[in-house]
């Protein structure tokens, strides 16, 4: 398979909203951008990028070695809130780079060996520069693709859009809470005003707060409700129910469990379950979306025993294989079968 030099096909970008294409694009991504706004997606997308970022690509070549913390970081957080991530091998004056895509369309037969690409690369100034590639040109890496759709790549949360919904209204509703006005409302007394004027008085001051007092001077002794209290005052601010945290932790708990992130790495605990959560994420969840990726990368960098390695991530779980291993020899396994079941082999 032929790697480098790639070149591909210019065109312009024509600014169309009513393609149904364009219009599909910017929701996904506007969809990507909101579901980020939620802060438990955000602890969910940077753990997958903190911890790719970690991981070694082996073997060591001049191919391979595209794959910089930055890229296979900045993949992992796409697959994790949009569910896919396209990179073109370009061909710049500096050498072979891979460029991240910003938005492209895909065509082509069944095979993904079929497929075409058009892709458009963003730069500093503001504009996108547009390539015709073929699928060897790129480095589609994708997340829970659908049988019906194996090019475009889903994100946990395109399969839970209920619970997605409930969390970004959650924070919709607290967020309304908190922008309300917030101070104190001090009433002097003495003003002979009706109920009506006494209450748009009120209203008004309330309006006026920014976290600090404010001085009214109507009478609160009338059938308004206000106490017969001279003068007394009245402390403004957010009372969300207290029922409304709880129900955003359970909410955040099943995001952090839909990204495969044990809610034990989030919210705390024991050491013990720590170390348990933090194993779950590494085992479900890292080795298996690294397989994954270094398919993709393997084949797109014509490096077939290309692999992510997590060994630097493996320090907290030693004390556990050191155990498993340990209870293996003693109930009589071959040291080296030991060595290989625990992952020290």
């Amino acid at each position: 398979m032929r790697l480098w030099p790639w070149r591909g096909e210019s065109r312009a970008i024509e600014d169309d909203d009513s393609s149904p294409l364009v219009r599909a694009v910017l929701a996904k991504r506007q969809a990507a951008i909101e579901a980020g706004t939620v802060a438990a997606v955000e602890t969910c997308a940077s753990a997958w990028q903190r911890a790719f970022m970690a991981a070694m690509v082996t073997p060591s070549t001049p191919a391979t070695r595209l794959l910089t913390p930055r890229v296979i970081g900045m993949a992992a957080r796409a697959l994790a809130v949009q569910g896919e991530s396209l990179w073109y091998i370009a061909t710049t004056p500096d050498g072979i780079e891979l460029l991240p895509v910003a938005t492209f369309d895909v065509a082509g037969g069944a095979s993904p060996a079929t497929w075409r690409y058009t892709v458009d690369v963003a730069t500093p100034n503001g504009d996108m520069r547009s390539r015709r590639v073929a699928a060897e040109q790129v480095i589609h890496w994708r997340y829970s693709a659908k049988p019906s759709e194996p090019w475009r790549g889903m994100s946990p949360l395109d399969h839970a859009t209920t619970t997605q919904a409930l969390a970004k209204a959650i924070e919709h509703e607290l967020r309304q809470e908190f922008d309300g006005p917030v101070g104190t409302v001090l009433f002097g007394g003495g003003g002979e005003l009706s109920d009506q004027e006494a209450l748009d008085q009120f209203v008004a001051h309330v309006k006026a707060l920014n976290g600090g007092v404010t001085v009214a001077t109507a009478d609160r002794g009338s059938s308004t409700g206000f106490p017969h209290e001279n003068p007394t005052t009245s402390r403004i601010g957010p009372t969300p129910p207290a029922s409304i945290g709880e129900i955003r932790d359970r909410v955040a708990n099943t995001i952090y469990a839909a990204f495969g992130l044990p809610p034990a790495l989030v919210n705390g605990g024991s050491a013990g379950a720590q170390r348990e959560g933090y194993r779950q994420f590494l085992h479900g969840l890292l080795t298996p979306l690294g397989l994954s990726m270094a398919e993709e990368a393997a084949a797109k960098l014509a490096t077939p025993d290309l692999a992510f390695d997590f060994s630097a991530t493996f320090a907290a779980d030693i004390a556990s294989r050191a155990r498993a291993y340990a209870g293996l020899v003693k109930a009589g396994m071959d040291a080296a079968k030991a060595e290989r079941l625990a992952g020290f082999a």
